[in-house]
């Protein structure tokens, strides 16, 4: 028989401590015994003891007052993941072509970049504004 919501949260509020200060053998001895207590998947329990106490309860001025830990921001100015690979000004030539023309994929907008450059540098309406740099990025 499996235990109600109230005793299960009992079993994790009782050995969160051992869990989040045990090794990973002794997370896994942990899970290992209490799985098969509380009827829960083994990941989720991982989950439930390692986030348990993510918020306090603080008396302030008489008043109990709940604290969530939030989620870390990234700082002011610091950006993750990839350096881009053109500078704005070269992406918004084509940008202003795919829009344009009828806003293609890829696929199909390649192909007809390369076949129509001379034709997209010419300074007619409207001006794309293609210099020589432009050109070499959008001719690879």
């Amino acid at each position: 028989m499996r235990l109600d919501m109230h005793s299960r949260e009992e079993v994790v509020k009782g050995n969160y401590k051992d869990y989040q200060s045990a090794t990973k053998k002794g997370r896994n001895k942990i899970l290992a015994r209490l799985v098969p207590v509380c009827g829960m998947n083994r990941d989720y329990l991982a989950h439930k003891l390692s986030t348990y106490k993510d918020q306090a309860e603080v008396v302030i001025d008489g008043k109990t007052v709940i604290l969530k830990k939030g989620k870390k921001k990234r700082g002011a100015g610091k950006h993750g993941g990839r350096p881009p690979k053109y500078d704005a000004v070269f992406v918004k030539v084509p940008t202003a072509i795919w829009s344009d023309y009828g806003r293609q994929c890829g696929k199909l907008l390649v192909p007809f970049i390369r076949q129509t450059i001379d034709f997209l540098c010419k300074p007619v309406n409207p001006n794309y504004e293609i210099t020589e740099e432009t050109r070499e990025l959008l001719s690879l």
